[in-house]
């Protein structure tokens, strides 16, 4: 719903030594004993990620599309007997966070729609930004020590806004629908904090042009 950024601050040691993950400045050792000077050979298996985290992030522009298309996906991967996440069945295909995009969904999610998504690998002390109104997932290859935090930046309110509208239209018991965000209110109060300091900056020259000239009358 908003601007958000996501920081990895621990990952386990022996998890990125196993795939040759090296972490400047906080995993460099071969070992946990400080005073080793032993190494280690590693043995990267190829078919693992070379990362604790792996991001999918689609741009806002896709968001249409991706609607369609995971509204459709019971029907495309998976079959009567199989019931599938069965995302267009109530509230929003995205919003309600039910559907993960696997490697074969997004090859063909590209081919019909031409979107393709920004892929990010995080290891301990990335920071992964995802601006708002961009669909996004992630998923955790080992476990992980995460700082995540969410904004509002000027260059993103129309985003905030436009996602706002959304959550307004799912149904009264959608997790999301609650307003937690509030860009309504941010915005108040960023306009009247500002008017605030407008207004005090001309009495602070007004008193210091009296104190000035008032020192000069007694000189």
């Amino acid at each position: 719903m908003a601007d958000a950024v996501n920081i990895m601050a621990y990952a386990p040691p022996e998890f990125l030594r196993e795939r040759g993950i090296e972490v400047p400045g906080i995993w460099t050792r071969s070992d946990d004993s400080p005073s080793s000077s032993t190494t280690t050979t590693v043995t990267a298996n190829a078919d693992a990620p070379a990362a604790a985290a792996v991001w999918d992030i689609y741009p806002p522009e896709a968001m249409s599309d991706l609607r369609k298309f995971i509204g459709n996906i019971d029907d495309i991967f998976y079959s009567a007997e199989c019931s599938g996440p069965a995302a267009a069945k109530h509230g929003d295909p995205i919003h309600n966070q039910e559907t993960f995009l696997t490697h074969p969904m997004r090859q063909l999610f590209f081919e019909k729609y031409h979107h393709s998504c920004y892929r990010i690998y995080q290891n301990p002390g990335d920071a992964v930004f995802v601006p708002a109104g961009c669909a996004h997932q992630v998923c955790n290859y080992s476990s992980a020590i995460k700082v995540a935090m969410d904004f509002v930046s000027p260059e993103r309110v129309e985003h905030c806004r436009r996602l706002t509208g959304e959550f307004r239209q799912l149904d009264s018991k959608h997790p999301r629908r609650l307003d937690l965000l509030q860009l309504g209110n941010i915005l108040w109060w960023t306009f009247a904090g500002k008017q605030e300091l407008s207004s005090k900056r001309p009495r602070k020259q007004v008193k210091q042009s009296a104190t000035e000239s008032g020192s000069g009358s007694k000189t």
